[in-house]
């Protein structure tokens, strides 16, 4: 089983150009600003499909939006809607798996994301569960490195390399409170994304 959002972390790259070109370390600024807003962004929303949307809406041609921009709002607000927009996809996408019967207990982040101080918090939230980051994000190449060990027979099987080889940081455990404002706001965004969908 496989969901994606398509250009999630390109879109956090289009922030930067926008925001910050030219600054010092545009993405650690925003992190310290965006983890001083508190969940929903200060009424503001972002449906971040710069290129579509895939599971389970499939639109190719949906594109982004910012709704309820005010003159209250920094960029840093920005930022963080944008990242809590990528987390009602995560929410919507695992409501499939739901779907199908699969029990979800807890998730993994690699990658970007990952090192973010703020979206592993926003996942947890969302998805009202716990969320483990493990200490080597380079999940692909790590992956490759486990399959090789066992075919090198460095490994007896799959399981033991993994066991040998990943090391997780402290659990984030999500946050009661959060977890309700963020159902409440996945209503909004759902809303708005049938609102804007094209034809």
């Amino acid at each position: 089983l496989m969901t994606s959002i398509p250009a999630a972390g390109a879109g956090l790259n289009w922030l930067r150009e926008q925001c910050g070109a030219g600054e010092g370390d545009f993405f650690a600024n925003m992190e310290a600003g965006a983890g001083e807003i508190p969940p929903g962004s200060d009424g503001l929303l972002f449906l971040p499909y710069f290129v579509g949307s895939t599971v389970p809406k499939w639109e190719s041609s949906m594109r982004g939006a910012i709704l309820g921009l005010g003159f209250g709002h920094r960029r840093e607000h920005v930022f963080r809607a944008y990242m809590e927009g990528v987390g009602f996809e995560v929410l919507s996408q695992s409501r499939v798996y739901e779907g199908l019967g699969l029990d979800i207990e807890s998730v993994r982040m690699i990658g970007g994301a990952a090192g973010s101080s703020n979206w592993p918090m926003i996942i947890s939230d969302m998805l009202d569960l716990p969320v483990i980051i493990p200490e080597n994000q380079e999940g692909a190449s790590l992956g490759a490195a486990i399959l090789a060990g066992r075919g090198s027979g460095s490994f007896s099987d799959w399981r033991h390399g993994v066991e040998g080889v990943v090391r997780e940081r402290p659990v984030i455990e999500p946050n009661a409170r959060n977890t309700r404002k963020y159902r409440e706001l996945f209503g909004a965004f759902e809303t708005a994304y049938s609102s804007l969908r094209p034809g």
